[in-house]
């Protein structure tokens, strides 16, 4: 059960991330490019450190073996 919820948490995080991603992408002033692809990975790497906290186990990508 607690690895199920930190995979669901850990696709959340990367559906937020690509959705921040996209949305920095169309971003029509192209400035602070650095500031937008830091913003954009923040709920991707909280959601990664969450899984450890409950899992105890560190993957970036949670399809792989």
């Amino acid at each position: 059960m607690k690895t199920f919820v930190a995979k669901t948490i850990h696709w959340i995080g990367f559906l937020a991330f690509c959705f921040m991603l996209l949305a920095s992408a169309l971003d029509e002033s192209k400035d602070e490019v650095i500031i937008h692809l830091t913003a954009s990975s923040m709920p991707l790497v909280i959601a990664i450190i969450i899984r450890y906290i409950i899992t105890r186990e560190i993957k970036i990508v949670p399809f792989m073996k």
